[in-house]
């Protein structure tokens, strides 16, 4: 006598083993499309650098020392290649790059932000944010497919983290008997009662130290102001923090990435 299929089952035994597996296939690549949905792979059209660990770099600019310490963890980007940008790493040609260093590009005319989440100072002393994984190209924001986003006009730091900003436009600084200029694309480190600046070409770096008060004047563009309103505008303040040995940052932006 004929078996006769269950009439309450769509599928019979034989379609159900040849089915399940096209499910587990199915559902597996479901997985990896939802994986691999924070993965961004960016093309760049130019030559650059890229500093490959943050916190070596602070704690050269904290210090004393040659500038060629710098030189060795800068890291050469060629044109038409690409980076990963996922999970708040960002890696190039299988090296691990700095997730909270901008990439310099074309001499250092334009750069990459690769965090989720942009903080700048701009040049009236306001905040400014715009959502990461951006370029900003002559004055302008361009995502990753360089399609244009937003207005990159009157930008004067941007927060790369804890009390270490990247300069976007020039400002004079008054202090203990001497004056110095901070070029746009200078990092710049507030570090306790002085200022540290590294100038990075794609092959060497510049370095400079010069001591801070609170009565340290600063000059953007033909306004003057005092150093504590400065710091101020930027969550710091001149007092030194012992427990993150140099100033406290309370406001602007957040630590972005990870070593």
């Amino acid at each position: 006598m004929k078996k006769k299929t269950d009439p309450r089952s769509p599928f019979s035994k034989k379609a159900l083993l040849f089915i399940m597996p096209l499910l587990v296939v199915l559902l597996v690549l479901i997985g990896i499309l939802i994986f691999r949905d924070d993965e961004k792979e960016v093309v760049f059209k130019d030559y650059g650098f890229a500093i490959t660990n943050t916190n070596r770099l602070v704690g050269i600019m904290r210090v004393p020392g040659s500038s060629a310490d710098i030189n060795e963890i800068i890291c050469p980007l060629s044109s038409d290649e690409s980076i990963i940008v996922k999970d708040g790493e960002v890696t190039y040609k299988g090296e691990k790059l700095s997730g909270q260093i901008p990439l310099f590009f074309d001499n250092s005319s334009y750069i990459f932000i690769p965090w989720e989440e942009a903080v700048f100072l701009t040049d009236d002393f306001g905040i400014k944010t715009v959502d990461g994984s951006v370029f900003l190209i002559k004055e302008a924001f361009f995502g990753d497919d360089y399609t244009r986003k937003d207005s990159g006009k009157g930008l004067l730091l941007l927060s790369c983290t804890k009390n270490l900003f990247l300069a976007l436009e020039e400002f004079s600084i008054t202090t203990i008997g001497e004056s110095f200029t901070v070029k746009p694309m200078d990092l710049v480190l507030f570090d306790g009662y002085s200022i540290k600046t590294a100038r990075i070409s794609d092959t060497e770096a510049q370095r400079g130290s010069y001591g801070i008060t609170n009565e340290s004047l600063v000059t953007v563009n033909g306004q003057t102001y005092v150093m504590r309103d400065f710091l101020s505008a930027l969550g710091l303040s001149v007092e030194r923090d012992s427990s993150l040995g140099g100033l406290e940052k309370t406001e602007i932006g957040s630590e972005n990435g990870k070593e």
